[in-house]
């Protein structure tokens, strides 16, 4: 069906009451869509407002019987199924309606001939794009502008607590500090006698330890140091001897010649 054609195809209500039945089965008793029953296509029309009052949609969006059946203020009509879907999606029961710009064309034969159509009629095309606002009036829910400006408060609030915290966080840890430097302070003052015996004690047992240690090394490596005395007494003998020895030749030597220039003094 050409969308130009739409309120022929809605005039029956034949789709207005299967749409109610969707969303309020009680509400919708019968549909009348056979051709012989025209007589009865204002029911269709009627079920399907009683399926939106049912459903607590607010009825300063409903249009008149005369709107849809006599063809009077169509816009009127397409202005409450788009504020019934609005409101079917807040309740969960129908998807969010979507944008449909640039995906319906129209030629402008049928531009103008819907302009026409409404120009002649004098009916005035409500503001569709402010539905969403109208319906949260209507039901007591904040707008989206109300909601915008409230989540922007929140994040503000939200934003200016945590920086709070940072800081008392911050003041906290200070101050612990602070304090724990005080009560050492404290304790160091109230405690400086034994806290001086006690490092001298710790300073003598290092140094007996230090010594221990010491001590330990020396006897460990005490048969080295033997073997090495002995080694330097044998060398220094065995020197002392060869120097004995060289001594004892070279007077020899001298007490030879001496001996025998006596000799020689003697005989001549």
């Amino acid at each position: 069906m050409p969308i130009t054609e739409m309120d022929e195809g809605l005039r029956n209500g034949v789709i207005l009451a299967k749409l109610g039945r969707m969303f309020e089965p009680a509400a919708v008793r019968k549909i009348f869509d056979a051709p012989n029953l025209q007589w009865r296509h204002s029911d269709n029309i009627t079920y399907f407002l009683a399926a939106c009052k049912s459903a607590g949609f607010p009825e300063i969006f409903y249009f008149e019987m005369t709107d849809l059946y006599d063809r009077k203020n169509i816009p009127k009509v397409i202005y409450c199924v788009h504020a019934l879907a609005f409101f079917l999606s807040k309740l969960g029961k129908a998807p969010k309606i979507k944008n449909l710009i640039g995906e319906l064309q129209f030629t402008d034969a049928e531009i103008n001939a819907a302009k026409e159509g409404l120009d002649a009629s004098g009916v005035v095309i409500p503001h569709f794009g402010g539905i969403g606002n109208a319906l949260a009036k209507e039901m007591k829910e904040p707008t989206e502008e109300e909601l915008r400006l409230a989540a922007e408060k929140e994040a503000e609030e939200a934003a200016r607590r945590a920086e709070e915290e940072r800081i008392a966080e911050e003041t906290r840890q200070r101050e612990a500090a602070e304090k724990a430097a005080r009560e050492r302070e404290e304790f160091l003052l109230a405690n400086e006698a034994t806290i001086i015996r006690l490092q001298a004690c710790f300073r003598s047992v290092a140094a007996q330890k230090a010594y221990q240690a010491e001590r330990k090394r020396i006897l460990a490596e005490e048969p080295a140091f033997i073997n090495i005395q002995s080694l330097v007494r044998g060398l220094m003998q065995r020197r002392q001897y060869a120097q004995d020895l060289q001594n004892h030749n070279t007077l020899e030597s001298a007490a030879i010649k001496v001996q025998f220039m006596v000799k020689v003094n003697i005989l001549y």
